[in-house]
Formats: C-alpha cells, sequence, structure tokens
C-alpha cells in the first residue's frame, strides 16, 4: 500500500503536558517497543530530543515548555525496518488554544494547522481529571483549567472544515496525562479511576462520541512524579506508560481510510473489466465483425489484461493492509475506542 504522511496536531491548555507526552513518546519508540519505533528523518533533531530526555533521566530536569514558536518535527514509523507512515508532527504552545488570532501569529497558524490534520491529540492534565473524577465525573463542563469546551469547538470546526473540503475527519486521540496523580486525588486505586474516567468521559468531552469521529481514549504517564510546580524531578521515579499508543492508533485510522478508499478502486476496475468484456463480446460477434474489428478487439483485449493487473496489484495492497490492521488492533487491545458514539470494546475486560 506503501508509505502515506499524516499531520498530527496536539491541542491542549498550558501545563496539560503536550511536550512531555511527546518527549516521552520519542524516547519509548526510538529504542523500540514491541518491534515499533520512532526515528527523526533529520539526525539532528533526534540528537535535540535525546538531549533533552538524557537531561530527564540523569539530572531530572523537565523538558522546556513550548514557545511561541511551534515545534515541528517530520518523524518516520516503522515496523521493525519497514516504514509504515510518515509523521508531521506540531506541538503549540498552550496558550494558543485559548487567544484570539491577533494576540499571536502561532494563533492564526493553529487554526490553519488543524485543517490539515489528520489526527488530533487532545490533552487532559490528570490532575484536573482527578479533580473532575472526585466531584462526580458531572456533565457540560463548560468552564475549568482543561478548557475542553473551547478545545472541542478548535476539533468541531476542524471536523467540518475536512468533510467539506472531501477529506476524511480527523482521528481523535484523548490523552489523559499524569495518571500517577489519579489515586492520590481520588481516593481510588489508579485503575479504578482510570475506568472512572473512561466509562464517563462522554460527560467531558462530547465531541469524542459525536457521529463522524473516531476516537481513542489513552491514560499515560511520564512517571510517579506527585503534585509539583517545580522544573525539576526525581529522575528515580520515571515510570514511562502507553506513550506508543497514540501513534498506532493514527496509523490503524489512516490505514483503515487508505483500505476503504481502495476497496472503492477495486470495485471501480471490477466495473471497467466488466463493461470492457462486454464490449470485446459484441465485438467479437460473427466471423465477419471479428474479422473487419480485429484491431479494436486487440485494444479491449489488451485492456481488460491491464484492468486485471491492476486488480492484482491493489488486491494484494489490501490483504497487506487488512493484515496490518489485525496486527495493530492487538497493539491496542487495552484501551477503549470509540466510533460513530458507539464504544468499541476491543480486548480485554477489566
Amino acid at each position: 500500500m506503501g508509505v502515506s504522511k499524516i499531520a498530527v496536531t496536539m491541542l491542549g491548555p498550558s501545563h496539560s503536558g503536550k511536550t512531555m507526552f511527546m518527549h516521552g513518546m520519542y524516547a519509548t519508540l526510538s529504542a523500540g517497543i514491541e518491534g515499533y519505533f520512532l526515528n527523526t528523518k533529520d539526525p539532528d533533531k533526534d540528537l535535540e530530543l535525546m538531549e533533552t530526555w538524557d537531561l530527564l533521566c540523569d539530572e531530572g530536569q523537565l523538558p522546556p515548555p513550548t514557545s511561541e514558536l511551534p515545534t515541528s518535527y517530520e518523524f518516520v514509523f516503522k515496523h521493525g525496518v519497514r516504514s509504515l507512515v510518515d509523521i508531521d508532527w506540531m506541538d503549540f504552545r498552550g496558550g494558543a488554544t485559548v487567544e484570539r488570532a491577533d494576540n499571536g501569529t502561532d494563533v492564526a497558524q493553529l487554526r490553519e494547522r488543524l485543517k490539515k490534520s489528520d489526527s488530533i491529540y487532545l490533552v487532559l492534565d490528570g490532575q484536573h481529571v482527578g479533580d473532575w473524577i472526585k466531584s462526580g465525573t458531572p456533565a457540560n463542563v463548560t468552564r475549568g483549567p482543561m478548557k475542553v469546551s473551547h478545545l472541542s469547538g478548535h476539533i468541531s470546526r476542524t471536523v467540518e472544515a475536512r468533510l467539506s473540503a472531501g477529506l476524511p475527519a480527523p482521528s481523535l486521540v484523548v490523552l489523559i496525562t499524569k495518571i500517577d496523580l489519579l489515586a492520590g486525588i481520588t481516593g481510588m486505586p489508579k485503575k479504578d479511576a482510570i475506568f472512572k474516567a473512561m466509562d464517563n468521559l462522554q460527560n467531558l468531552v462530547p465531541i469524542a462520541y459525536s457521529e463522524g469521529v473516531t476516537t481513542l481514549i489513552c491514560p499515560v504517564q511520564l512517571g510517579d512524579f506527585g503534585i509539583s510546580n517545580q522544573r525539576k524531578v526525581d529522575p528515580a521515579k520515571l515510570d514511562v506508560r502507553y506513550m506508543h499508543k497514540p501513534i498506532i492508533f493514527s496509523l490503524l485510522y489512516d490505514i483503515n481510510y487508505r483500505i476503504a478508499r481502495d476497496s472503492r478502486k477495486l470495485e471501480e476496475l471490477r466495473a471497467r473489466r466488466q463493461a470492457t468484456e462486454d464490449e470485446l463480446k459484441q465485438l467479437q460477434a460473427g466471423f465477419w465483425n471479428g474479422f473487419f474489428k480485429r484491431n479494436q478487439i486487440a485494444e479491449r483485449i489488451e485492456g481488460v489484461g491491464g484492468i486485471r493487473a491492476a486488480m492484482e496489484e491493489v488486491a494484494q495492497e489490501l490483504k497487506t493492509a487488512r493484515a496490518r490492521v489485525d496486527q495493530l488492533w492487538k497493539e491496542l487491545d487495552t484501551l477503549r475506542i470509540i466510533e460513530d458514539g458507539k464504544i468499541r470494546e476491543n480486548g480485554k475486560s477489566r
């Protein structure tokens, strides 16, 4: 099926964990996990990312927040040495999602970027999710530090704009960061708090359950750092969880879109082959008809052969893609996926 390119954009208020997630994701996947790898196309970018990660591992220095100049990376996601998808990744500062366009060039840039985004990562700070759980998981949360209503508006406008342009809706990943905080805030075991959030997330992020939207709910953590406003943490408490899952989901959604596209292409080729074969039969009907139209007959025979070859190529690509999808689903079997407002339980029950 070849290697496609997808654009991923992160949305979330300041200090929600967007940048730390990106660094944790890259460190996890650059080393390799479950046979999957992530590399930068620019070796200098790899050095930059790993130097930041080394500072965290050695000295507990957290990655710096994103400046008004958005951070952009060109990643290649691989299984083994085989490239699966190129990723155009862009991280904006939290303020760009909640400010007016005339407050900074990155605000307007973010809005334009969303229209081109194949996958959007909505980042919810685990500390505030914990507070929401503790308060009884209320619905219609129009205010608060997570800025869910405002961010949902960005997502809704993006979906509408892309569908109007004949493009697929972007996939949506709801990242619940800092899940190490949930137990202490809610008074529940961390696992129970995570399921409490997932079971009631429609109250908090109803856009994730909208028709035409496919959503992954993914809890992640960088470490057991606790609540702190300091830029330094105890590196001994580094404990990365689930960081590679969102990229797998973004790839899965992209492959499923391409499967649907190529399935339509295969049906069109079948129709063309049938129409060409019908023309060929008409041209061949009767001795004299076939004799005088032998050039047209030869053209139709050659055309049928070309269509069959194209069909075989598309069919093989579909077979490979479906096998890849089966493999990717297994990587997500502990997480929850929402399709057109319905929960798809893809694996183990709790």
